[in-house]
């Protein structure tokens, strides 16, 4: 019994690190599920040693999809276009980053797999923070940084 409540309280908890945007709020923007990641949410392979982590507001969301969808309207991303992403689903982690600027890095996940065998990566996107490279990775997820103080977008590197 003792076993069965602690199992129970640890998928309470890792639920609780993601926060679902209610669709109404961001359907101009996606039509698809978007996951907050919460500050508490422990991420082992990404560099975040220099940035202060936060929980990004509803509103910061809402502004972070507006400057993205500037930014792929001026750019030329290989086709990706603001049509085709609103389809993909999204995760957002936010920070300040080493200057105290607000970030949120944008995760899309590309619901259309080209492998069946990567479908557990889309049952996680609402507990788990889609970070790697190879296979799935360059096949369906694409991050943009967009810094909110600044008002700018672009596509994440792994040394900003």
């Amino acid at each position: 019994m003792i076993r069965l409540i602690f199992f129970l309280f640890i998928a309470i908890e890792v639920k609780g690190q993601f926060i679902k945007i209610p669709y109404d709020s961001v359907s101009i923007y996606y039509r698809k599920s978007g996951y907050i990641v919460d500050s508490s949410y422990k991420i082992n392979l990404h560099d975040l040693e220099n940035k202060k982590r936060r929980t990004a507001l509803l509103n910061e969301i809402i502004e972070s999809e507006k400057l993205f969808n500037k930014y792929l309207n001026r750019e030329s991303l290989n086709g990706l276009t603001s049509k085709k992403v609103i389809f993909f689903h999204r995760q957002y982690l936010s920070y300040f980053n080493t200057i105290g600027e607000r970030i949120i890095e944008i995760n899309l996940i590309n619901p259309i797999l080209k492998n069946q065998r990567d479908s557990s990566f889309l049952k996680d996107i609402e507990k788990r923070y889609l970070v790697g490279f190879g296979g799935f990775f360059d096949s369906n997820v694409i991050t943009f940084m967009v810094n909110l103080d600044k008002r700018s977008c672009s596509i994440f590197k792994n040394d900003q």
